[in-house]
């Protein structure tokens, strides 16, 4: 099993040392986890000056993007689509992410794909909730509505099973049906919507 950062930056940003403070965190408590970084071929021509990282990963995989696609879009497609650069089982991590403890234990879950709700909480119970419906309904979605959750995309353990990878394949159907149609960014409401088509559930 794997655990998979995706990272685009640039120099002007923080995003590469946000990254860096989350592998060397996962370093520290499982200094024998396989760590793979997905970039983007900007943000790795960025490495020959920021060297840090390489010294805390086993794998950095770029992939080329033309030079029109923003940063921001180069990592959601990454997101999206990290199945087709990983053949193995794996935990993806968002790179604001502080690890504090060994997390082997995921590798023993049963489940094809799985990820925290957002807040901890169903969906009644959140904050956020008239938010969430409310940026949902009007792309079309409505997985966040009848499953009763918003599950957060900052953590998703997969499962090397074509039951997962058609997940990730709608996932990014909707994503990207999101992206341009609506020049939404975010990749949480495809992300849940996709969990209801693919009636994933807890």
């Amino acid at each position: 099993m794997k655990y998979v950062y995706v990272l685009t930056s640039t120099e002007k940003d923080l995003y590469y040392e946000q990254c860096l403070m989350s592998v060397f965190s996962l370093r520290h408590y499982m200094p024998k986890a396989f760590i793979s970084i997905i970039t983007d071929n900007k943000t790795n021509e960025t490495f020959n000056n920021r060297l840090e990282l390489k010294n805390y990963v086993n794998e950095i995989i770029s992939v080329p993007f033309n030079d029109t696609v923003s940063n921001i879009e180069r990592s959601r497609r990454l997101k999206t689509t990290i199945p087709e650069y990983i053949n193995d089982s794996f935990l993806f991590i968002d790179c604001d992410t502080i690890v504090c403890d060994n997390l082997s234990e995921i590798e023993n879950s049963n489940y094809d794909i799985a990820a925290v709700l957002d807040g901890h909480v169903k969906l009644d119970e959140h904050k956020h909730k008239e938010y969430f419906l409310k940026r949902e309904k009007k792309i079309g979605y409505q997985g966040t509505k009848y499953n009763n959750y918003h599950v957060n995309s900052g953590i998703i353990y997969f499962k090397n099973t074509e039951k997962s990878k058609l997940f990730f394949k709608k996932w990014h159907e909707l994503w990207e049906r999101n992206y341009d149609k609506y020049h939404d960014h975010h990749d949480q409401g495809p992300f849940n919507e996709a969990l209801y088509q693919c009636n994933i559930k807890d």
